[in-house]
């Protein structure tokens, strides 16, 4: 969650309640701009923050954003116990070849002593030196990782384990492609002038889903002030780079920004589009479900409101069994909604069927079941009633689902 340092605090107190202080991560600083805002008479204006907490704290991931790219390590800190270390003969020298008496040497700020001359022959140590020195590593790891340097010191190659691991991310956010001049840039390209001022980059956004998620993870991002649809691009373009599938979900209050800019937005930079220069930029693939909020199905005693229509539930019910949205061919005429995975899920509703008693045809009665679209497998019936033993119910294949009790509220 982003925000400034006006309303950082206030913030902090919601999260901490709403999460738990134990649930909190740590509040990253941003540079925003590359130019202070000078909103404040005191200091210029010219970083914002992202607050991070996590869902257990027990569990929670290392925030990492790359790989380690550099290969080496020190094996001295200036601070430590004096020891002594065996420099094995064999190990590789990037300093010139030569003889290397015996006797105290400083490297930068770290100081050594060899107890034995160290012999140098084509770039590698051909007898076996011991060495007093305030070591950070043990043996085992000089034995296969330790070389001399090019100005006679010691250092270490990562092992392979270690390659393999993240680098934890900074507190400290501040890159060129982070700042809202980018997320500037890039509306522009897209609707040819920005619609926002201060938009953020895509950039940004990908980095903080990246620290947080791998290719093959089931991953959702949840963005509920989506304005300019910066987070589903940047879904699209790391689903792009890393093969991953991961998916979003955006909210927004605002029916023109969300039909004009997001839905536009999100829909261009999937399928493609011509930009100012009258190129034709290639689309990152993927896509997206439109969905508009409907009207309260029920009322505050869990029963269905009197205005609502057949269409509206038949969209609830099938979304909330099947977790897809009402298929395009149902035309709100038939108690038929769809079949889901082999199963035909039914509503009788408002009088369906044309009246097929009792109660206009909203209970499953053995009429009612004769008149409804056949369907070979298992069949799941919602209605106000049901009137068939259990016997009918189970040679029928019928799960049958009284509303309102029978319909998932969430």
């Amino acid at each position: 969650m982003s925000i400034d340092d006006i309303e950082l605090p206030t913030l902090r107190h919601l999260l901490d309640a709403m999460f738990g202080q134990s649930c909190f991560v740590g509040v990253m600083k941003r540079r925003a701009s590359r130019k202070s805002a000078h909103l404040s008479k005191s200091m210029g204006d010219i970083c914002d923050y992202v607050v991070a907490y996590c869902k257990d704290p027990q569990h929670a991931p290392m925030l990492s954003v790359t790989k380690v790219s550099d290969t080496t390590r020190p094996v001295l800190n200036a601070g430590n116990a004096i020891t002594e270390r065996v420099i094995p003969a064999g190990r590789p020298a990037k300093c010139e070849d030569g003889c290397y008496r015996a006797g105290s040497y400083k490297v930068r700020s770290v100081s050594f002593e060899l107890l034995e001359e160290a012999i140098i022959e084509n770039a590698t140590l051909t007898n076996t030196v011991r060495v007093l020195a305030p070591f950070r590593v043990n043996q085992d790891i000089i034995n296969g990782t330790v070389y001399i340097t090019s100005n006679f010191g010691l250092r270490r190659y990562l092992m392979p384990e270690e390659m393999e691991k993240a680098k934890v991310m900074s507190d400290l956010i501040d890159r060129n492609e982070f700042y809202n001049e980018a997320g500037k840039e890039e509306l522009d390209e897209l609707f040819g002038k920005s619609p926002f001022d201060t938009p953020k980059p895509s950039d940004l956004i990908q980095y903080l889903i990246s620290s947080i998620s791998d290719p093959g993870e089931d991953f959702i991002v949840l963005d509920s002030f989506s304005g300019s649809g910066t987070t589903a691009h940047s879904v699209i373009k790391i689903n792009r780079e890393d093969g991953g599938n991961r998916k979003f979900i955006l909210v927004e209050m605002d029916k023109n920004i969300c039909e004009n800019i997001t839905a536009e937005r999100v829909k261009r930079v999937a399928e493609g589009y011509t930009n100012q220069k009258g190129q034709l930029i290639e689309g990152l693939g993927g896509g997206f479900r439109y969905c508009t909020l409907g009207e309260t199905l029920f009322d505050a005693d869990g029963e269905i409101r009197k205005e609502v229509k057949f269409s509206d539930l038949a969209r609830h019910i099938y979304l909330s069994e099947t977790g897809e949205p009402l298929p395009k061919q149902n035309n709100g005429r038939s108690p038929l909604l769809g079949v889901h995975n082999g199963t035909a899920y039914y509503l009788l509703y408002n009088g369906i069927l044309g009246d097929r008693t009792p109660e206009g045809g909203n209970v499953l009665t053995r009429a009612v079941l004769a008149e409804l679209p056949e369907h070979e497998g298992p069949k799941v019936v919602f209605g106000t009633g049901n009137r068939l033993s259990a016997g009918r119910l189970k040679q029928n294949e019928i799960a049958f689902k009284q509303i309102p009790f029978g319909v998932k509220v969430k």
